[in-house]
């Protein structure tokens, strides 16, 4: 008798689910995250969750990039410590590229930790130094990409600033969902590849 067999079923079609010690439950789960992380389970509408201290300005833009260039195939979502309002200067970036991302708003972490998520991408060393644990997420990684947010000077040298901290971001994207389309073959479509 397999454990899926284990279940009581009664002639109504209600079926109980035996309890299980938390010990046992604990160890199936982790054996799961372990295989998951090794990239033996795929799901389908993989989720990823885009980590900055402010969630105003390169997580928008890196939840943007995922939306357009992977399509249907992935979730996204950006969240912040201490979220901000959505840069203008941002929006402006990408829109340039054909992206809009006005709709998107500043979301706190806090909102996500239940969440599961295939990976935590953060995108700015404060964010790595203070990111909290993601309990259910087997990838996290991390790019240091620059805060043009703190650029100080005109208004065109603003600009370019946000464009080549877009463009960075956009290589970075195309880059992992490469690798992501190697690494998973079959979701080579879902990723735009």
């Amino acid at each position: 008798m397999t454990s899926f067999e284990s279940v009581a079923c009664r002639l109504d079609g209600n079926c109980v689910l035996p309890r299980f010690p938390a010990r046992l439950l604990n160890d199936f789960l982790t054996r799961i995250v372990r295989v998951w992380a090794r990239g033996g389970i795929i799901i389908k509408n993989q989720r990823f969750c885009f980590y900055r201290t402010g969630n105003s300005t390169r997580s928008q833009m890196a939840e943007g990039f995922l939306r357009s260039l992977a399509g249907d195939g992935f979730d996204a979502v950006s969240a912040g410590i201490e979220p901000g309002t959505l840069n203008p200067a941002a929006v402006e970036a990408m829109s340039e590229v054909g992206i809009d991302i006005s709709h998107q708003h500043a979301k706190n972490v806090a909102e996500s930790l239940k969440e599961h998520f295939g990976y935590v991408i953060t995108v700015c060393d404060g964010a790595r130094e203070r990111a909290p644990i993601f309990p259910f997420t087997p990838n996290l990684l991390h790019w240091s990409i620059e805060d043009p947010a703190l650029f100080e000077g005109g208004v065109e040298e603003r600009r370019q600033v946000f464009r080549r901290v877009r463009d960075a971001i956009r290589s970075k994207m195309q880059e992992f969902l490469n690798q992501l389309a190697q690494k998973h073959p079959e979701r080579a479509t879902a990723a735009g590849s």
